[in-house]
């Protein structure tokens, strides 16, 4: 089998499809990457096969990404962000009509924030997998919703609300960019069923733990397989402090907020700060093992990598999914968004373990390999 891998060059959407296309090589198919330029090198010293995208300029995916200001709910910010995103859509389609039909895969793997790989596909007849290491940003027709400012359950008038909301803005979006919509090829947001058109029909796999969610009614085609936190780049092993150490990390994103990070000083406690001049990168798969407890911005990565080592967690949300990751941190008792470190240092955390436990008896290699064996036959 041959498969393609579409992704954006970030850390949080690139690298978990690493390990899903080593286990698809080890297991004999043909693996290849759509990214952007900046991540080539990465995948090239895996041995991993990498298609050009010759329409996106070289840095153009990443100043999206990275924009010098919190976007929030500001919608001003928001239509800026998506009009960027959108106005690369017509090149990158073009480009990957060009790449597939020269390439011939049999099945596209895309990131969710990566949906044009899979609109390409069913253009081809091609079958196409989602994966999400956000399932959280799913839209459902029960539960409760994302993108609310961190919402908990227990209120059902309240998230019914909050589902029309997120949805009427939705809509509001696709009228005020209605020609970057239409030059993007995205005629519509859902299909006739009600699910979103930017996730495969066919096959969307979480890249995390049921047991972190809320509980909601997700699409049919939905499977959560497992979080995948590895970092493919080879770093050098780092010495860290000896004793009572904890990670603040606010990953590898939000440079606005690193500028004004406020680092606590507790006595008899090491701060290490991922990504200053000390340490300029914590590989969190490999050496979180050694710190006592994490302090983070909630992104799913590192929400993940704390939960699979046992970590407990003081989250500090900046921005998209960051708050709905904080309130799941707390409501499943990994963590809290409240107090200190030396709070976080001083509490028992006794639901922790069983969620660690959960975490790590999923198997997301096998259920990736598992599922695109019963798509392409």
């Amino acid at each position: 089998m041959r498969i393609v891998f579409v992704a954006p060059p970030y850390s949080g959407h690139l690298y978990p499809q690493v390990p899903l296309a080593e286990a698809a090589r080890a297991a004999g198919h043909t693996v290849a990457f759509v990214t952007g330029e900046r991540k080539r090198d990465v995948l090239a010293k895996r041995g991993l096969e990498t298609l050009p995208l010759t329409s996106v300029p070289d840095g153009a995916l990443e100043a999206i990404a990275n924009p010098p200001h919190k976007v929030g709910s500001n919608p001003r910010l928001l239509m800026q962000q998506l009009r960027a995103n959108l106005g690369l859509f017509p090149g990158i389609r073009q480009d990957l009509r060009g790449l597939f039909a020269g390439w011939r895969p049999d099945v596209v793997v895309a990131d969710f924030v990566a949906p044009v790989g899979g609109f390409v596909a069913q253009e081809m007849g091609l079958p196409w997998v989602t994966t999400i290491p956000s399932p959280l940003a799913l839209e459902t027709k029960r539960g409760t919703p994302s993108y609310c400012g961190g919402w908990t359950p227990g209120w059902g008038l309240r998230d019914w609300l909050g589902r029309m909301a997120v949805r009427g803005f939705k809509r509001g979006v696709k009228a005020w960019l209605a020609a970057e919509f239409r030059a993007a090829g995205v005629e519509e947001l859902w299909r006739p069923d009600g699910t979103e058109v930017v996730y495969s029909p066919e096959a969307i796999l979480g890249l995390g733990i049921r047991e972190l969610e809320f509980e909601r009614d997700w699409p049919a085609c939905f499977e959560m397989i497992g979080p995948l936190v590895e970092d493919p780049e080879d770093w050098p092993p780092v010495e860290y402090p000896a004793g009572k150490k904890v990670l603040l990390t606010m990953g590898t994103h939000l440079f606005w907020a690193k500028e004004r990070l406020q680092v606590p000083q507790v006595p008899g406690v090491a701060m290490v700060v991922a990504g200053s001049k000390e340490y300029p990168f914590v590989p969190y798969a490999r050496d979180l093992a050694q710190f006592d407890a994490v302090v983070h911005h909630g992104g799913a990565g590192i929400a993940y990598a704390a939960i699979l080592e046992g970590k407990p967690s003081l989250v500090w949300p900046q921005d998209y999914d960051h708050f709905d990751f904080a309130a799941r941190v707390e409501w499943c008792g990994a963590g809290t968004q409240r107090g200190t470190v030396e709070e976080l240092l001083a509490r028992d955390w006794p639901r922790l373990p069983a969620l660690q436990a959960a975490a790590r008896a999923y198997r997301p290699r096998e259920a990736f390999l598992t599922r695109i064996a019963a798509m392409v036959r």
